[in-house]
């Protein structure tokens, strides 16, 4: 039998040594007044010194088991509970607390029969019916959970532990009224209660009001500055915001606390993927799927990244890897076909989006890519068609109107064509790819000012596009202000060393500006990579000619 709380007082601030003890009584009384001062590892040495003489008390089975299960030793904890119900298998506290760990571990069918069990013995404590009604919750059966609760809170009104989770339950039901009733009534009783301020925050934040969950987030934080879950959600919410760098410092916090888990790195991949800082989101994804391999969403996300450097043989690894996990994956099968598009193995891709699109429908992402793959094999009707339904379904799909520019271009359609890269535009103010394609298009229509400002903003926004500053060359070269274009073209060629094109315009622009030997040697390296070009011979010959 367990002590008495008059033996525990007896024991006094500083015993001996529980092995100096030779009443059994004495230890046992130690071990329970530790295990109520949540002193769990002194607790449990104290049980397990009573247990050598004295193994067949389920009480301290039971006991122990609590104790292993709070230090989160599971293992043993379930081996304490079951010898405890082999002794008595009416043990109902037994029962709870088991029940209570199976909980912990997310194994909620073993947890709701031992709970179930633990009520049918202990009928009316309040504690059993609220782990019960957590347990349910955890089950998504909400209003079986909100009956258990209400069982609780009649048991023992102004229980606040039931109180609150109770409320929680009802926000989980979009029942924001009387969930926010008994939280708030939750959090009269108990105001430090972080938890509460927690769940607050996640019904604000579900209900758009993004101000009062941040507040709630940061009154959690306040009572427990280290709370894992509010540095997870609120990270979630600055992401939704935009705010990506306070979004990256909480998932970057949170990382301190799970250093092994996969979606805390996966997450933050997505983060900086979102801020531009590719190599740095590879990494994370990286981590993530070596942490967990089954990761098929962030398998495609690194499928992306190394496309997005053409880094092609890895980016299709990474997408074999992501649907051989997940073949119902439809978005992967629509971004390898968009990987085998930049290839130019259209066929390929083409069986890819076919699949996807019986996975998707109608989707605006998989037509846009189909569009460019009809377009590549100068189906050029079709891939009209396939941007209408892209964009028919999403009118906002800047990438699918700025594609559509680029083809209506190609196609001379230049009315057309203006006005889808100006609707993209407008819709994406910092889309560089659409301003250098405008600038193309404005070229061709004989209007050199503007296709100036389109390139020119073009490099503002990324100064490495080295496109942009052969387009402003050819304008420079046209207005024959040859000295002008040559650090263009010389900045380009940084970039692409052998292109034949640009060194034949920069031996033209030295010509012209009176540096023969310099074009000559420019001339010659144009030959050098293209034989073939019949424009740097001819000039070649020429300048020679006349030295």
């Amino acid at each position: 039998m367990p002590a008495t709380e008059r033996q525990f007082q007896k024991i006094g601030k500083n015993p001996k040594d529980p092995l100096d003890f030779q009443d059994a009584d004495m230890i046992l009384s130690r071990g329970y007044l530790y295990e109520r001062e949540e002193h769990f590892s002194k607790a449990i040495k104290e049980y397990r010194a009573y247990l050598i003489k004295h193994d067949t008390d389920p009480w301290v089975y039971a006991h122990l088991g609590y104790c292993l299960r709070e230090t989160s030793k599971f293992p043993e904890a379930m081996k304490m509970f079951a010898h405890a119900l082999e002794m008595d298998p009416f043990y109902g506290w037994a029962y709870a607390q088991r029940g209570s760990a199976y909980l912990w571990l997310e194994d909620y069918e073993l947890a709701l029969t031992d709970l179930t069990k633990a009520k049918s013995l202990l009928p009316g404590d309040a504690w059993v019916l609220a782990t019960l009604g957590e347990c349910l919750r955890e089950m998504q059966q909400y209003e079986q959970a909100i009956e258990i609760f209400t069982q609780a809170l009649e048991a023992r009104p102004n229980y606040v532990w039931a109180l609150a989770h109770r409320g929680r339950v009802y926000l989980d039901l979009g029942k924001f009224a009387e969930g926010y009733e008994d939280l708030q009534h939750a959090l009269q009783l108990d105001p430090e209660y972080a938890w509460i301020h927690y769940s607050l925050g996640e019904a604000y934040r579900k209900q758009g009001m993004l101000n009062e969950a941040l507040n709630a987030y940061q009154q959690a934080l306040e009572i427990l500055p280290d709370y894992p879950w509010v540095f997870s959600a609120r990270g979630q919410l600055y992401q939704m915001i935009g705010e990506l760098d306070k979004a990256l410092a909480d998932f970057n916090h949170l990382g301190d606390f799970w250093p092994k888990d996969a979606w805390v790195y996966a997450v933050r991949g997505d983060i900086l993927e979102q801020m531009g800082k590719t190599e740095n989101a590879l990494e994370a994804f990286q981590t993530a799927v070596k942490l967990r391999s089954d990761y098929g969403w962030v398998h495609c996300r690194i499928g992306i990244i190394h496309r997005l450097h053409h880094n092609f043989e890895q980016s299709l690894q990474a997408f074999d890897r992501a649907l051989e996990i997940m073949p119902e994956f439809g978005t992967a099968w629509v971004e390898r076909a968009e990987t085998y598009r930049q290839l130019g193995e259209y066929k390929k891709a083409l069986a890819d989006l076919e699949i996807s699109k019986a996975l998707l429908g109608e989707d605006s992402w998989m037509y846009a890519v189909m569009a460019e793959v009809q377009r590549g094999l100068q189906q050029n009707d079709m891939a009209l068609e396939s941007f209408a339904k892209s964009l028919k379904i999403d009118p906002d799909y800047d990438w699918a109107l700025a594609h559509r520019g680029r083809l209506r271009r190609e196609l001379k359609q230049y009315d057309l064509a203006l006005q889808d890269f100006n609707e993209a535009l407008i819709i994406k103010d910092n889309y560089v790819w659409a301003y250098y394609q405008r600038g193309e298009l404005h070229q061709e229509m004989g209007d050199s000012d503007a296709a100036w400002a389109d390139f020119q903003h073009t490099l503002e926004l990324n100064p490495k596009y080295y496109w942009a500053r052969a387009g402003c060359a050819e304008i420079l070269i046209q207005k024959q202000n040859y000295e002008e274009a040559i650090p263009y073209l010389e900045a380009f060629l940084q970039a692409r060393p052998k292109d034949p094109w640009g060194l034949g315009q920069l031996g033209y622009a030295y010509e012209k500006s009176g540096q023969r030997d310099q074009a000559l040697l420019n001339y010659w390296q144009a030959l050098t990579f293209d034989p073939g070009n019949t424009w740097a011979k001819q000039r070649l010959e020429a300048l020679q000619n006349i030295g």
